[in-house]
């Protein structure tokens, strides 16, 4: 008989070794699964606030855009020239003339 309690004690041992292992096992199972999703959790605030900086940037975008569209529009620029005294020329004055004579002077001493 203490043959046979000793195959049970044994055999309960074992049971009992492999209940440890399998909740260790499991135990370091769920504490992986938890720190991946606290890390996904924090990559995925990170990627909201990312959104959030790109919505605030291309909002800024529009605004300048629609800002360089006003300070060039053609009205703009006439009110400015005239604030500043600058109007049409009255005369022009082309010096064609005056480049062609130097093109001739030195294509003369080219030959």
């Amino acid at each position: 008989m203490r043959n046979n309690k000793q195959v049970k004690t044994t055999g309960l041992k074992r049971t009992a070794k492999k209940l440890r292992l399998l909740v260790v096992l499991a135990f370091a199972v769920v504490a992986t699964s938890v720190f991946f999703s606290v890390g996904s959790s924090a990559k995925g605030t990170e990627l909201v606030e990312y959104e959030r900086r790109i919505s605030e940037l291309e909002s800024k975008n529009r605004e300048l855009q629609a800002q360089i569209i006003e300070e060039t529009a053609l009205k703009r620029i006439s009110q400015k020239a005239e604030s500043l005294s600058l109007g049409k020329a009255e005369t022009v004055e082309y010096i064609g003339n005056i480049v062609s004579e130097t093109d001739n002077k030195a294509a003369q001493y080219i030959q």
